[in-house]
């Protein structure tokens, strides 16, 4: 670690521009072993096992963090939950990839907000057990007298997502880098061999795209910001009826 940190190597100098470029650097087959999406190295979830998390660490801004999306609903809500909450039985099965992309759209927003608000993840979706955002607009309006639904908290988290999104592709970054490391599209886990373990992260990725409003590129249309942000003057109007009288 501290090699690395210090880059007192050759090889710890090489490691500490991240697993991806370590990779890069090192060559001879190196990339197929590099288990990182945007140079961001992998979590202990195996996306294999976890289809919505699989498809979060693809399309998250920042790579492979279980945290961007945080898509604890595919393992802890149950079959009748999430024909309910994503119209589908399925949407309960890490292993399915039916209706993730809805879950995914919806848990990057969550978990958006909460970043935004300043409250730990963990402590309000794992250890309140809640990955809904009715607690959080009752906290805003306890401890700030913000008066928000938790409608427009998941909108605020909508527009976090796109503006995120409009950034990276601006400097650079493209559709192709939603991708996972190769072996988790075409190496079944030894485990689950009778079961569909691999990735079908194209049809994931495209079913999310749709979701979300982007395009076939990924991109965000101009018409879906305009459309995101043409309603905030009306927003915190609602959110702040003192700013009606001004």
């Amino acid at each position: 670690m501290h090699t690395i940190a210090r880059r007192g190597t050759k090889l710890g100098d090489i490691l500490s521009h991240g697993v991806g470029e370590a990779a890069k650097k090192i060559g001879n087959g190196a990339e197929k072993f590099a288990y990182a999406v945007k140079n961001l190295s992998m979590p202990a979830m195996d996306p294999r096992g976890f289809k919505a998390t699989a498809l979060g660490y693809a399309i998250s801004s920042r790579g492979s963090d279980y945290t961007y999306v945080y898509a604890k609903p595919e393992y802890t809500m149950s079959p009748e939950e999430g024909l309910k909450r994503f119209g589908s039985v399925n949407a309960a099965d890490r292993f399915s990839e039916e209706t993730k992309a809805q879950m995914v759209k919806e848990c990057i927003q969550i978990a958006a907000v909460v970043d935004a608000s300043g409250i730990c993840k963990i402590a309000h979706l794992s250890i309140l057990q809640n990955d809904q955002l009715e607690i959080l607009a009752h906290l805003l309006k306890e401890t700030t007298g913000l008066a928000v639904t938790a409608d427009e908290l998941m909108l605020v988290g909508q527009r976090i997502i796109n503006i995120e999104r409009q950034f990276n592709f601006r400097f650079g970054a493209t559709k192709e880098n939603d991708m996972l490391p190769e072996r988790f599209l075409n190496e079944p886990l030894p485990e689950q061999e009778n079961r569909v373990s691999t990735v079908n992260l194209d049809k994931m990725i495209t079913e999310f795209y749709e979701c979300m409003g982007w395009d076939e590129k990924g991109c965000v249309p101009e018409s879906l910001m305009q459309e995101l942000f043409d309603c905030v003057e009306e927003t915190n109007n609602v959110a702040n009826p003192k700013a009606n009288n001004n």
